[in-house]
């Protein structure tokens, strides 16, 4: 057998390859105390917000990259993980900083009613 073959049986079966005798009860029966019934004191491994970020634009990328792959183009709204808030910040940050160095000019109400 394989280590990881054993390695497979012995997590199927750990509360009989694991079982422990923590004395009798009572009638004179034997007490089992099994791994499975004991809480782990071991932390799970939590992800922090910036590697769920850099998870999240991997995905993206992946995403953006077989989009390329199949059409030749891509959309940012093919998005697995968007940000609407912060993508909203930037689209007014953008048009903003357009106004002020000149590339675009400010509408104005006037503009918006000569249709």
């Amino acid at each position: 057998m394989k280590f990881n073959e054993i390695r497979q049986i012995a997590d199927l079966d750990r509360d009989e390859i694991y079982g422990l005798r923590v004395g009798s009860d009572r009638f004179g029966y034997d007490a089992e105390a099994f791994l499975s019934d004991v809480k782990s004191t071991v932390k799970e491994v939590v992800e922090s917000p910036y590697q769920q970020s850099k998870r999240e634009k991997r995905e993206n990328i992946a995403i953006y990259r077989a989009a390329v792959d199949a059409t030749g183009e891509f959309s940012y709204d093919d998005a697995a993980h968007r940000d609407e808030v912060a993508l909203n910040r930037n689209q007014i940050n953008f048009v903003s900083a357009g106004v002020r160095s000149g590339m675009m000019e400010e509408i104005t109400e006037d503009d918006l009613l000569d249709d």
